[in-house]
């Protein structure tokens, strides 16, 4: 079984829950295509609309509906609380990197974040087996599940820097699952995109 973790498109640079820019929606057509041919038989997206509108795209394209659920929700928002500035926003962030089980003032810790994407994993693995599941969210959302099963040092060691660097828009990861034992495929690639 295949799970294809994929970060949003491009989106549009103000605070809140902005949409993709026009270069997000080229990467996800982009996506779309690469994924044609990949079995995929469901698709999730968390309810940002950045990742729904990655996920809209790429499921028009597929031919198939894609599902939100909401424990694919990134572990804070900028903007979601009102009044919360972007250097504070930072603050917070940082924290939650740092320390996983930090409980930020605004959202879930990058651990818990991380076990809720896991949690949805393991549901599929129970309930569909030998099937490709498509699951698009945020880039963080993505990184503290991989830290949670893999460790920052096994992540470092396939990609220096990528605890502080994050992953790149529109990039994929796929993780083979196997009874629970997971195994990394591709993480965080880019070479989908041709205008990368």
């Amino acid at each position: 079984m295949f799970f294809y973790l994929m970060r949003h498109g491009d989106k549009i640079r103000i605070p809140g829950n902005p949409g993709l820019s026009d270069l997000g929606k080229s990467q996800s057509k982009l996506t779309a295509i690469y994924l044609m041919d990949k079995n995929i038989s469901a698709i999730l997206s968390s309810q940002l609309a950045r990742v729904r509108e990655t996920a809209r795209i790429i499921s028009k394209r597929l031919g198939m509906e894609f599902k939100e659920d909401k424990r694919l929700t990134e572990r804070i928002n900028w903007g979601d609380v009102p009044n919360v500035s972007f250097s504070e926003f930072l603050k917070e962030w940082e924290k939650t990197d740092k320390d996983r089980d930090y409980k930020p003032k605004f959202g879930q810790s990058s651990r818990e974040t991380g076990n809720k994407l896991l949690e949805v994993i393991k549901e599929f693995e129970k309930e569909k087996e030998s099937q490709n599941i498509l699951i698009v969210t945020s880039g963080g959302t993505i990184t503290d599940l991989l830290r949670n099963i893999f460790g920052d040092d096994y992540l470092e060691s396939k990609r220096s820097g990528f605890i502080d660097g994050g992953i790149k828009d529109a990039s994929i990861t796929i993780l083979q699952a196997n009874d629970g034992n997971y195994k990394l495929i591709e993480f965080a690639s880019t070479k989908h995109l041709k205008e990368d």
